[in-house]
């Protein structure tokens, strides 16, 4: 019977071998090329949605404005779409700002839902959470005006 010893630094050299192939399998690219490609896509369709509900809410009448206002509430909802994967693709120097556009759009949604039982408390909520936050707003803007040639915002 042939044994093996196990050393120390084969032990290692195994771990980091497995460790490498297995990080290259992970998660999505954080290129500008990807953040630019996530972005481009998820523009067009906003900006289809918005405008086909602006169509609709031009018509003036009741079933405009109301057909009007739900594709405008969905349009919304599909940013925070965007602002999700955008997240997964941000490189490194402006992914803090991309999780927390993330995050405080996703917070002024639920407050949004909230609006019913406290309106008042939803207005303040969702101000006070997007001016502590413009900054990154800001730098995602700009960041995307300098590497996709276009902003979101």
């Amino acid at each position: 019977m042939v044994r093996f010893r196990r050393s120390g630094a084969g032990v290692l050299l195994v771990a980091l071998a497995l460790s490498s192939s297995l990080s290259a399998c992970g998660g999505p690219e954080r290129t500008p090329e990807a953040f630019c490609e996530v972005m481009d896509l998820h523009r067009e369709r906003f900006e289809d949605a918005t405008g086909n509900a602006l169509t609709l809410a031009e018509r003036g009448d009741a079933a405009g404005l109301l057909g009007g206002t739900a594709q405008m509430v969905s349009a919304l909802g599909d940013l925070q779409v965007m602002f999700d994967e955008l997240a997964e693709v941000a490189p490194d120097d402006i992914r803090t700002d991309a999780e927390r556009v993330r995050d405080t759009n996703r917070e002024m949604l639920e407050s949004a839902k909230e609006a019913v039982n406290d309106p008042v408390g939803a207005l303040v909520g969702g101000l006070a959470g997007g001016l502590i936050n413009s900054g990154s707003y800001t730098r995602l803007n700009d960041y995307a005006g300098e590497h996709c040639g276009s902003r979101p915002f």
